[in-house]
């Protein structure tokens, strides 16, 4: 069910739109049964969080495809004995043909994906079961043989920031997504093998997007930056995991394949700008001025013949009341959730800027639109 909250209030920094994340499912078959052999074969149906693929002209880059697509995917397969423990066993990567090691992941489109593995007669005999992790675009070391599942949810991306970067590092071999399996017949993470067995797999990013969005006519936007940025981030989502054990952080600079507007919306005959994918940022907990992401903008406005410089600096925070008695709602950084900040309210009539907080389902990956020459 959609949810959608606003508040509104003026304030002279900027605002924050806070989007859920959200997912579309197509289920394939992947030809699950039995072989001649007796083995059994396990289909896995797997979504990200995805809008359609746009195909560009050669002119522009395709750097939406980060946002959703798979390039490499990693299973890591669990048993669980009959006292409810669990025991690392192998993991399976993404490849050309299926084997003991790989399987061949088949992209149904529109961010869904199919592929199977076998298992021997003797494990659908014997009822075994299993549970399974996923990571998508990120090859971190693989659990020791007999490791618990819990140990290994604690585990980090590979991709660490650092001052300087800019935040498209994130994204540069495809967004980071992790996610586990569930049974389509049981609804559980514990997959007892059977025949005819489908699992599905519901994938999230690891991070985090920043939009920018302004409707003043004589705004310019001229440079955002992040500041205090985690540089590192879990891979799984789990409640163990500790954020503030996250403590190193840097400042991070705009997504590389983003270019800033040049023209004023006033030159342009248009209402609104929206910069997207600006930032993506590693989750963190805001919680007061100096331990909260700030988000610097940097911008220039044009009044007649008269240039004015300025900057603002935003927290991950929304603030209501009064002047005199401000109430401050801190919001943190989630995986997976879009934030967008808005500098300006076309309607408002006000000579200062205005700031709500949207929050509603992130349903799909805003491609652009196709561009032709």
């Amino acid at each position: 069910m959609k949810k959608i909250q606003m508040i509104a209030g003026l304030f002279t920094a900027a605002a924050l739109l806070l989007s859920s994340c959200g997912k579309e499912e197509t289920i394939t078959d992947g030809g699950s049964g039995s072989g001649a052999d007796g083995s059994v074969a396990v289909t896995f149906n797997m979504s990200t969080p995805a809008g359609d693929k746009v195909v560009y002209p050669k002119s522009r880059a395709l750097h939406d495809e980060s946002e959703y697509a798979i390039k490499t995917l990693t299973m890591y397969e669990y048993s669980v004995e009959s006292d409810g423990t669990t025991k690392f066993i192998r993991t399976l990567t993404s490849g050309e043909e299926s084997t003991d090691t790989t399987f061949k992941l088949s992209d149904n489109g529109n961010g869904s994906y199919s592929f199977t593995v076998r298992y021997p007669a003797a494990d659908l005999l014997s009822s075994k079961k299993f549970k399974y992790l996923f990571v998508a675009n990120n090859t971190p070391a693989a659990p020791t043989a007999g490791d618990a599942i819990e140990t290994y949810k604690g585990t980090l991306s590979t991709v660490v920031l650092g001052n300087g970067h800019a935040s498209s590092v994130l994204a540069q071999n495809g967004i980071a997504m992790s996610g586990k399996a569930i049974s389509v017949k049981d609804k559980s993470d514990v997959i007892t093998l059977q025949k005819g067995l489908e699992c599905k797999v519901d994938m999230k990013r690891i991070v985090a997007r920043v939009d920018i969005k302004y409707e003043v006519p004589n705004l310019l936007v001229t440079k955002v930056e992040a500041h205090n940025v985690p540089t590192k981030g879990y891979l799984f989502e789990d409640d163990n995991n500790d954020l503030s054990a996250l403590n190193t952080y840097v400042d991070i600079g705009l997504n590389s394949n983003i270019t800033l507007p040049t023209e004023y919306l006033q030159d342009q005959g248009k209402e609104s700008e929206t910069i997207k994918k600006a930032l993506y940022l590693y989750e963190r907990n805001n919680t007061a001025e100096d331990q909260s992401i700030v988000i610097h903008i940097e911008y220039q406005m044009l009044a007649g013949t008269l240039l004015y410089r300025g900057s603002v600096d935003v927290p991950f925070c929304t603030k209501t009341g009064t002047d005199e008695a401000p109430t401050t709602t801190w919001v943190n950084t989630e995986r997976n959730h879009l934030y967008t900040i808005q500098l300006g309210d076309k309607d408002s009539g006000s000579s200062t800027l205005e700031f709500k907080l949207l929050v509603e389902d992130w349903k799909v990956v805003e491609s652009d639109e196709m561009v032709t020459e």
